[in-house]
């Protein structure tokens, strides 16, 4: 699973977006998950999330368990991204969060 969450945190590095890494434990074993943004102005513009789960079910592969909403999430980022919103903040802080 790590290294499936790894995979998304590069790819959305590869947009040049910073990745913040969160982690947790739960049941004596340690998870992370991961958060890129894009910031509107002001403190109190609203807040996009669009997020995915890259984990698996028990007795599931994990890159098949949610694999196209991994994928979706990944997608989004690239377009916001190709459209410039890091120049030009848009009026809603876009948050990509994969957990």
């Amino acid at each position: 699973m790590a290294k499936a969450g790894e995979y998304v945190a590069a790819e959305l590095e590869q947009l040049d977006l910073t990745v913040k890494r969160l982690p947790y434990e739960s049941g004596g074993q340690e998870f992370v998950n991961y958060e890129a943004k894009i910031a509107a102005e002001g403190l109190d513009a609203p807040v996009v999330v669009i997020g995915a789960h890259y984990d698996g079910a028990i007795g599931t592969p994990v890159a098949n368990d949610n694999g196209t909403g991994v994928a979706a999430l990944l997608v989004m980022a690239r377009i916001a991204t190709s459209m410039g919103w890091w120049q030009s903040p848009p009026q809603a802080s876009v948050r990509f969060v994969a957990f």
